[in-house]
C-alpha cells in the first residue's frame, strides 16, 4: 500500500466523461492509501459532487483537496502553491508516494500514472507557435510518466501515430459506467413503458454536432428526440433552440443541465440513443444508456464505433451520413423483434464496462508500479 497518492484531475465541476473517471479513480484509490490528496484547478462544487452517486461521492470525504495553482487557475484559490507542485515533482523518485496525473492532456505535470483522455495537443491541422510549444510540453510530461493510460483503442492509436516512443508504455483502460445495467429481465418488464423516443447526452458546444439531432429528427417524424447536456456554449444552445422554432421541430425537446437521477429515470423511458460527434475518443453517455437498454446509433468512427460497438453492428448501429441514421433509428422503431435482439445485446455488452471490471484493470496498474517500485529498491 502507498502512504500517500496525489491527484492532479484539473477539475470536478464540467461534469463530463473526464470527471466522471476521476470520482471512479478516487473510489478505487480511497482503499489504496492512508492519505489521498486532490488538486484541481478550480474549488469543486458541492452543488455538482453530489450529483454523482452515493457510492462515489461518499469516497469523495476521504480525499483532501488542494489547489492545483496559479500556473493554470484564472483565479487565486487559497494561495499559489507552487512549492506543492514542486514536492510532487521530487515525489516521483520517492517509493511511498504516487502521483497520478488524470488530465494529462490539458495540465502538462509529470507522474507516475498519465492518463490521456485525447491528444488534442498533437492533432492541429494548422498548428501555431504557441501550440507547438504546448505539444512539446505534454510530450515532454508523458515521456517522463512511467505508465500512461488512455481511454480506448482509438485514442491509442492516435498517440501511438504522434510519439512511438509513448506508445510503448500506453495501456487501455475504458471509464467505467456509474450504474449497474438492467437485467435482461427488466428490460422486458419495461417495455411496455418506453416512448419511441431518441436520447442524446452531450454537452452544449459545436464540436458535439448536435445540429445533426435535427437533421434527423426532420426525417424522423414518428420519434420524439430529446438533447441533454450541460450548457457551456449558450450561443450554440440558443442557435439550436432557435433553429428548433424556426423550422417547426416540435418532435425534439432540449433539457440543460438535469440531475444525475432525472437522467437516470429519463434513460429508461428511451428506446435509443443517439450519438452524433465524429471520431469521438469513447463516449462514456453512450455506454450509459446502453445499460438501461437504449440501442446505440453512433457516427462510425472513433471510439463508438472502434471500442464500444467494436466495429460491428451486434448491440447497435453506426452511420455515415443522415440519412443512413435516418433509416436504421426508423428500423428499430417499427421493427419491436429487432429493438428487442439489439437491446439484450446493448445490455450484455455494457456489462463489459463496470465499476468492478475498472477496479480490476486499475489494480493491475499498481501491481505493475509496485513491482517498478520494488525493482529500483533492490538496486
Amino acid at each position: 500500500m502507498w502512504m500517500r497518492i496525489h491527484i492532479i484531475a484539473g477539475t470536478l465541476n464540467a461534469q463530463g466523461g473526464g470527471e466522471l473517471v476521476t470520482v471512479a479513480f478516487i473510489r478505487f484509490i480511497t482503499e489504496q492509501a492512508k492519505e489521498v490528496y486532490l488538486y484541481t484547478i478550480d474549488e469543486p462544487d458541492p452543488t455538482i459532487i453530489h450529483t454523482f452517486p452515493l457510492e462515489f461521492t461518499r469516497a469523495l470525504r476521504y480525499v483532501r483537496f488542494r489547489p492545483l495553482g496559479m500556473v493554470y487557475a484564472k483565479t487565486l484559490w487559497r494561495g499559489a502553491p507552487y512549492i506543492r507542485l514542486l514536492r510532487m515533482f521530487l515525489t516521483l523518485n520517492g517509493k511511498e508516494e504516487l502521483v497520478v496525473n488524470l488530465s494529462a492532456d490539458t495540465v502538462p505535470i509529470p507522474a507516475h500514472i498519465c492518463f490521456v483522455h485525447f491528444p488534442y495537443f498533437g492533432v492541429g491541422l494548422n498548428p501555431t507557435l504557441r501550440s507547438k510549444g504546448r505539444k512539446v510540453a505534454h510530450l515532454t510530461t508523458l515521456k517522463l510518466c512511467r505508465l500512461v493510460l488512455v481511454n480506448s483503442n482509438f485514442t491509442r492509436e492516435v498517440l501511438c501515430h504522434i510519439s512511438p516512443d509513448i506508445c510503448k508504455k500506453t495501456l487501455v483502460r475504458y471509464p467505467p459506467i456509474l450504474i449497474e445495467p438492467i437485467s435482461d429481465d427488466a428490460l422486458l418488464r419495461s417495455l411496455a413503458e418506453r416512448d419511441n423516443m431518441v436520447l442524446t447526452v452531450s454537452r452544449f458546444s459545436k464540436e458535439k454536432k448536435l445540429e445533426t439531432v435535427l437533421d434527423i429528427a426532420q426525417r424522423v417524424k414518428q420519434s420524439r428526440f430529446v438533447i441533454v447536456g450541460t450548457l457551456v456554449d449558450i450561443n450554440y444552445y440558443k442557435c439550436l433552440k432557435e433553429r428548433i422554432a424556426r423550422e417547426g421541430l416540435n418532435n425534439v425537446e432540449l433539457m440543460p443541465n438535469l440531475t444525475f437521477r432525472e437522467l437516470h429515470t429519463l434513460r429508461r423511458r428511451c428506446k435509443i440513443y443517439l450519438h452524433t460527434m465524429p471520431y469521438e475518443h469513447f463516449g462514456i453517455s453512450i455506454v450509459e444508456a446502453m445499460a438501461s437498454g437504449c440501442v446505440p446509433v453512433v457516427h462510425k468512427s472513433g471510439g463508438p464505433w472502434q471500442d464500444i460497438l467494436e466495429q460491428k453492428e451486434e448491440c447497435g448501429y453506426a452511420y455515415e451520413s443522415i440519412d443512413e441514421a435516418s433509416t436504421k433509428i426508423e428500423k428499430l422503431l417499427t421493427d419491436p423483434e429487432v429493438y428487442l435482439e439489439k437491446s439484450l445485446a446493448t445490455i450484455r455488452r455494457s456489462r463489459r464496462f463496470t465499476y468492478e471490471l475498472f477496479k480490476d484493470s486499475l489494480a493491475s496498474v499498481l501491481k505493475m508500479l509496485t513491482v517498478q517500485k520494488l525493482s529500483s529498491t533492490e538496486v
